[in-house]
């Protein structure tokens, strides 16, 4: 009696119960430039038609609410069918930022589809996306923002030779890596402020109460979910928005996250 509802509950409605999840990240070398630099990050849509249109729409209206400075997309924005796509990003269109929008690829993102074909649906949007490569932001109070957008480890091959040259002190260095388990490549490649990651959707299902995922995808087994830190690298995480293999979440909501970075507690 008890597992009908249960498995309702998690097909149906946790599914679209949206989370905000707003967090200030301390990084004591951020340069004083970016004091206060506010980051949206929207993961893992998996978008399916008639089912994700609503919490798509609300994710895009809370992350414009919230006003951020740079909006990040770290992949999977469809499942195995690019035709979603152009659906999808007439949902994504009103995200605006004075930074911009960026977004990286993810594994599912390179199924039954091209590089070119996906790069080109890419073009007519308003999201810049990063294909291993480096792109420099001179925000108006200074300072530089070099944001590298890796490829997926798990169906393609990121770069991690990127000419980044050496951390400046007025530089903050950011990362977009859909998964999460590069993090140590990235760190020995790269030493970034910060890393963004998606790719486990924080487990999908979990032990209620004990909050432990017991599956979780490959490249997404050592950093599951939230913030982490190694050395002067950080990384977050996100649980995201979508579902993969079935349509079900259980005590672990979709979400956007909205972090502020600061150098102080």
């Amino acid at each position: 009696m008890v597992g009908a509802p249960m498995l309702g509950y998690a097909s149906f409605i946790e599914p679209q119960r949206l989370r905000t999840r707003e967090l200030t990240l301390t990084i004591p070398d951020l340069p004083d430039e970016f004091e206060g630099l506010k980051i949206a990050q929207l993961t893992d849509f998996h978008y399916r038609p008639g089912w994700d249109h609503h919490l798509v729409t609300q994710a895009v209206a809370e992350a414009q609410d919230w006003q951020p400075d740079l909006i990040t997309l770290t992949g999977d924005f469809m499942d195995h069918h690019p035709k979603v796509l152009p659906e999808l990003f007439e949902l994504l269109a009103p995200l605006q930022a004075p930074l911009g929008v960026f977004g990286i690829l993810g594994n599912h993102d390179h199924y039954n589809t091209t590089l070119e074909d996906t790069i080109q649906s890419f073009s007519e949007t308003n999201i810049t996306l990063l294909v291993n490569q480096i792109h420099h932001l001179r925000p108006p109070q200074g300072g530089e923002l070099q944001l590298i957008g890796l490829d997926s480890i798990y169906s393609s091959t990121p770069d991690f030779a990127l000419p980044v040259g050496p951390r400046s002190a007025e530089q903050l260095r950011i990362v977009l890596s859909h998964e999460p388990d590069t993090f140590d490549q990235v760190i020995d490649s790269y030493r970034p402020h910060l890393q963004l990651s998606g790719h486990t959707h924080g487990g999908q299902c979990r032990i209620p109460f004990v909050g432990r995922a017991p599956f979780t995808p490959p490249y997404g087994r050592v950093y599951i979910d939230g913030y982490y830190q190694q050395a002067d690298s950080h990384l977050f995480v996100s649980s995201g928005l979508g579902t993969s293999i079935v349509r079900m979440r259980f005590a672990c909501l979709p979400e956007i996250a909205l972090l502020t970075l600061t150098k102080a507690d």
